[in-house]
């Protein structure tokens, strides 16, 4: 069994080509940067202009996994945001598809999008079948990735597109971050709000796991994916700075006028946050995972407070001193 992961030096590529090779696949990584992993083959390239290499391995591939995107990048001008993130999640996807629509090989495409197809949540928990209307380049970029891989591989080969809730594990902990340094320094926590919301993760390691399942059973379709029950937001960072042992308090802030700031400092590129980030930060945000569990038998096994936690700890022991 041969499978393709695009991107598979990024955070969640390493995860999941450690799993398909206990799984006994031979894993060939496309990506543009060279990163350790214990893929059978690496190729680098751009999937938006493949090389020869890259055309050859996608072409002899049973299965392939497409997580190469482009994330938020406060380097990328304002001006460039549209160009920056269609250009590869639009562009990249259409080229894929494209060779893969001369492949006989072929049998299973997944694709890794985002919850930021749906927008702001008209309803909770927010089932697959909910409007999809997101708020800025990245969610729509995703958006126009999906409705390729519906047309292209339609009769084609069974393809399966997860949409899962913030990723969150060792090595990857983006906007975490500031909020872990803020924590550790004993410094007040802001949260937008009354905190009384939740805001949904799921591990890397679930993420990975929900891949197999699916590539398994050839599922075809949309999946939400996120963890079970997760905690207001006010518990979530309780507990947190609990587990910490930090002075800190939670520091509420009334909604519309931190959402107003947000936008101000958004355009001078100082928000720590984009916005389709934080227009969503502070409202009960719920994926229904219950497709998933129903047909691919998958289940989360990590809850918020734990990935929270052992994210810490992950950032504390690679910043001692």
């Amino acid at each position: 069994m041969i499978s393709v992961v695009t991107g598979g030096s990024g955070f969640l590529g390493k995860v999941l080509v450690s799993e398909l090779k206990k799984l006994g696949h031979t894993v060939i990584n496309i990506d543009k940067r060279s990163e350790p992993t214990e893929a059978d083959r690496y190729v680098e390239t751009d999937i938006r202009e493949p090389s020869p290499e890259a055309i050859e391995a996608l072409q002899s591939a049973d299965n392939v996994i497409h997580l190469a995107a482009n994330q938020f990048n406060k380097d990328i001008p304002k001006w460039k945001e549209r160009e920056y993130f269609f250009s590869t999640n639009v562009g990249g996807t259409r080229k894929l598809l494209e060779i893969l629509s001369h492949s006989s090989n072929i049998k299973h495409f997944l694709f890794v999008s985002t919850d930021m197809t749906y927008g702001v949540p008209q309803r909770s928990p927010v089932d697959e079948q909910h409007p999809t209307n997101p708020l800025g380049y990245y969610g729509e970029s995703k958006k126009g990735a999906e409705k390729l891989i519906q047309e292209y591989m339609e009769g084609k080969c069974s393809w399966t597109i997860f949409r899962p809730r913030l990723i969150l594990g060792p090595g990857r902990l983006g906007v975490m971050v500031k909020l872990f340094k803020i924590i550790r320094n004993g410094k007040p926590v802001p949260v937008i709000g009354k905190g009384l919301t939740r805001y949904q993760m799921i591990s890397v390691f679930d993420l990975a796991h929900a891949i197999t399942l699916a590539l398994a059973k050839h599922a075809k379709g949309i999946y939400n994916l996120g963890s079970d029950n997760p905690p207001v937001v006010k518990e979530l960072l309780k507990n947190l700075i609990i587990h910490a042992g930090s002075k800190s308090r939670l520091l509420h802030l009334p909604q519309s006028l931190t959402q107003f700031g947000l936008d101000f400092l958004y355009v001078f590129r100082l928000s720590p946050l984009f916005p389709e980030q934080y227009k969503i930060a502070s409202i009960d945000y719920i994926l229904d995972t219950s497709k998933a569990k129903r047909d691919l038998g998958w289940q989360s096994r990590f809850t918020d407070q734990q990935m929270m936690t052992d994210a810490y700890d992950y950032y504390v022991a690679k910043n001692k001193g």
